[in-house]
């Protein structure tokens, strides 16, 4: 070719404003599209360990100040209870042990923001960005609606109660992983669950159960401590039982919405107090286009 001559070639140009993806995220990256339409217990429990040896701090100081502090609030409600000193302080008793039920579906709901993206090979979002644009509300009413209608079924019989938990165990990470409104994520978290039903149950809700019951054990131990010492109880029991829970219902989530895309764009109410854009991985290093 003549050196006047500009050299051509057939491989497209990397995408404006940031690096084309080094060839380990590229890798990683089409594992997990086969993985997500043919992935097992193993693959979720193997990705679930990577992902926390990689990030112990974004995946267990979450879990502890989540489990910890609705284990010191449990335990305040449930004190005030007892001292029956006014109506007032009853009422207010009642609404804080509603507010201990704040736990499996937010923190999911947060650590998918956290390392969700990492599966792909993309670096993890910074933990600042990360809390300025958590939808909080969202997250926080629909882990009171998935509470209540989990009680509610389970009032009688408890098979009811697993099933409806099972169906709506992903509506944390949809939220953030979709950008779905509260309602509009029950009824995707349904139809994706509904296709894994039994992987779901066994990943998901069984060890859901499991946690809850070493959280009601150390519970019952620390109930008449000094709350610094409930508080180091449970959230010692989260970082090492509650993230690692919440690291495999982050990658069900993860893989069954690759599997199954969403026909159309996020809908449903969102409960929050402003917009919230669709989660996107994100880039590496912006650069400036000229």
């Amino acid at each position: 070719m003549a050196s006047g001559e500009p050299e051509t070639s057939d491989d497209p140009p990397p995408a404006s404003g940031g690096t084309p993806p080094s060839p380990e995220a590229a890798h990683r990256e089409a594992d997990h599209e086969v993985l997500a339409t043919d992935f097992g217990v193993l693959d979720l429990v193997r990705a679930s360990l990577r992902t926390y040896r990689k990030y112990p701090a974004r995946v267990a100081v979450p879990a502890a100040v989540v489990f910890g502090t609705s284990a010191v609030v449990d335990s305040y409600g449930l004190r005030t209870l007892d001292t029956k000193k006014s109506t007032p302080l009853i009422v207010l008793a009642v609404v804080v042990l509603g507010l201990t039920s704040i736990g499996e579906t937010f923190y999911a709901g947060l650590l998918d923001r956290l390392v969700g993206t990492t599966e792909r090979g993309h670096p993890p979002p910074p933990v600042t960005h990360v809390l300025r644009t958590l939808p909080y509300v969202r997250l926080i009413v629909a882990d009171l609606l998935l509470t209540a209608i989990t009680a509610a079924l389970s009032f009688f019989f408890v098979v009811p109660g697993v099933v409806a938990f099972t169906l709506f165990a992903l509506v944390g990470p949809l939220i953030n992983l979709e950008d779905h409104g509260i309602l509009a994520a029950f009824g995707r978290s349904f139809s994706l669950v509904r296709r894994r039903f039994a992987m779901t149950l066994g990943v998901v809700t069984l060890p859901i159960l499991i946690e809850h019951e070493v959280l009601d054990l150390v519970a019952e131990a620390t109930h008449d401590s000094h709350l610094v010492v409930i508080f180091t109880a449970s959230a010692l029991t989260g970082a090492v039982i509650g993230s690692f829970v919440g690291l495999l219902e982050v990658f069900m989530a993860e893989r069954l919405t690759t599997a199954y895309p969403p026909e159309g764009p996020p809908r449903g109410w969102r409960a929050t107090l402003r917009p919230h854009r669709r989660r996107v991985s994100p880039p590496p290093e912006a650069s400036t286009v000229r």
